[in-house]
């Protein structure tokens, strides 16, 4: 039986991602690697797409800068906190993070957990 499936029947998408990202284009595998890869990010994409809700809201940053500081956000998740204004929709703010979608979304959905923003 092979791992990633195994994590992939137990949705842990990251876990799926992280094992196979590794396997070279030189594995017999690569193939079904690269498609369970892409099922994966499709997977972790809905999650988090499912917890930020609406992308037409705008949201706005619930924290001080002092306490930014100790959040410990690494430097993408500041980046796109930076860029919330108050005026730009979260759409607006994966169109222009340069990230990925997935990446975006899910520092997204991070900061709304955290209470960190709202929307």
């Amino acid at each position: 039986r092979w791992g990633p499936r195994d994590k992939y029947q137990l949705h842990d998408f990251a876990g799926v991602i992280e094992v196979l990202e590794a396997i070279g284009g030189d594995d017999p595998r690569a193939g079904e690697a690269a498609e369970l890869v892409a099922d994966a990010k499709g997977q972790l994409l809905k999650m988090y797409e499912s917890k930020v809700g609406d992308f037409n809201r705008t949201p706005r940053v619930l924290v001080s800068g002092e306490e930014v500081i100790w959040l410990n956000l690494n430097h993408r998740a500041g980046f796109i906190l930076s860029q919330i204004d108050g005026t730009g929709t979260f759409e607006d703010l994966i169109a222009l993070s340069g990230m990925s979608r997935l990446d975006t979304v899910k520092i997204l959905a991070e900061l709304l957990s955290q209470r960190v923003i709202e929307a």
